[in-house]
């Protein structure tokens, strides 16, 4: 496969411009009254099944404070296995830019 400089300046161009608007689409939203957090909260919703790949169908991000994002859970084995996965799924916060320290669980009801 051939090496083509062009398709990598287009990828690393729309990552650039997907950063650029998720970075104004906070600040718009943070003018009209909306906190960083509700804005980062509401895209981790939409890409929740991605991030925590087969325990989503059972958890479900409830609310991000300085740093923690508190999951709602269905039933105590899924927050064990929030736990085994924390480690994993901040990681890929991280590459989302969204700075998570520790995960902590909600316990709700039943969610599958």
């Amino acid at each position: 496969m051939a090496y083509d400089a062009e398709d990598r300046w287009t990828s690393f161009s729309l990552e650039r411009l997907e950063k650029e608007k998720e970075s104004l689409k906070v600040e718009l939203l943070g003018r009209l009254g909306v906190s960083r957090e509700q804005v980062l909260l509401s895209g981790l919703r939409s890409r929740w099944k991605d991030l925590a790949g087969p325990l989503a169908a059972h958890t479900s991000p409830e609310r991000l404070e300085k740093g923690t994002l508190y999951v709602a859970v269905g039933h105590p084995a899924f927050a064990n296995e929030l736990q085994l996965y924390q480690r994993s799924i901040i990681e890929a916060l991280g590459r989302e830019n969204i700075a998570v320290v520790r995960l902590k669980h909600i316990l709700k009801g039943d969610r599958g």
